[in-house]
């Protein structure tokens, strides 16, 4: 079902876009009135939209960690399983029996056996995303800001009086030359919230 995720994800996307809207615009009326620029108040843009994403990235990194590294290990099982289907039909028994075990320690706790499970996938995903999280901060900061620059300073060309369909033209435009530039950041930090202990040993 390929839309399964859809409310999880909401339910982390729209708080997120809200955060991080609210507090550029909180940011930018507070630093608007204070510094005059002579070329235009880019640099207060920028400084808002800075602080905006990393309430946003805050917010949203714990669930983007355990999200892509669940998936990870799926894709992992799925890929070991198609170049070696005895052994995973044998290891897929063992875990059922296991599962089926009575006797198994924790298995009157099931939510005490599935967060066991969880964090045997993903690994301490929230506490690791806690500590990576300037470094998620630093990757998406390259796109953030090229993409605020650069529309700001194509608007700014184009005069004051802009129509709606050129804006929206401008602004699609350099949502996707942006995000193509910057593309090699976005695969350091999916790589940065990857790694663990657990989701090495499953890529390896």
């Amino acid at each position: 079902d390929l839309y399964a995720g859809l409310l999880p994800a909401l339910f982390i996307t729209v708080p997120s876009t809200g955060l991080y809207y609210g507090v550029r615009d909180v940011v930018k009326r507070t630093l608007m009135p204070v510094f005059q620029f002579p070329n235009g108040n880019i640099p207060v843009l920028l400084l808002a939209a800075f602080a905006g994403d990393v309430v946003a990235l805050a917010f949203r990194t714990p669930a983007d960690t355990l999200s892509i590294r669940l998936q990870t290990e799926a894709a992992n099982a799925e890929s070991n399983q198609l170049r070696n289907p005895q052994n995973c039909s044998e290891t897929k028994l063992y875990f059922v029996d296991v599962l089926n075990d009575t006797t198994t320690p924790n298995h009157d706790d099931d939510d005490t056996w599935d967060s066991s499970i969880q964090e045997g996938y993903a690994g301490n995903w929230f506490f690791e995303s806690i500590e990576r999280l300037p470094a998620v901060i630093i990757t998406d900061l390259p796109y953030l800001l090229s993409r605020i620059a650069l529309n700001s300073s194509i608007l700014k060309l184009q005069g004051p009086t802009v129509g709606v369909g050129r804006y929206e033209a401008t602004v699609v435009f350099t949502a996707i030359l942006c995000a193509f530039l910057t593309t090699p950041f976005d695969v350091v930090r999916t790589r940065i919230l990857i790694d663990s202990s657990t989701t090495s040993r499953g890529s390896q």
